[in-house]
């Protein structure tokens, strides 16, 4: 197993576990330790608040390392086989990836002004 399927496979157990904690955010309206360390929330004015501001932006972030993972990982394993579309694609992932990445890292720094 190449460095990239690695990446890919960890990328999938990301966006499960991710969506394991939109459901509990969404039942239990608190925010898992692993998404926001449970010491930081104890200064947090409303979690129930943060979580709610959080949970939209979760479960893209989750639906969006399922894809990426998976569509990686399909090429990579030669499943999904675009021929010569294959390089571009698989950096549009990277790109889009990393993207997303930043989008939910400004959404937890806002949500932690907002709401700290």
């Amino acid at each position: 197993m190449d460095f990239m399927m690695t990446f890919d496979v960890i990328l999938l157990a990301l966006g499960a576990y991710l969506v394991y904690a939109a459901v509990v955010m969404k039942r239990n309206q608190t925010i898992p330790p692993s998404v926001v360390p449970a010491a930081t929330m104890t200064t947090c004015r409303d979690p129930k608040g943060y979580a709610q501001f959080l949970f939209p932006w979760v479960v893209a972030f989750a639906i969006g390392c399922l894809v990426f993972g998976g569509v990686s990982l399909g090429m990579d394993t030669g499943v999904l086989q675009l021929g010569e579309l294959n390089r571009y694609v698989n950096i549009v992932v990277i790109v889009l990836f990393l993207l997303l990445w930043g989008l939910f890292s400004y959404a937890l720094r806002k949500g932690h002004s907002k709401f700290f």
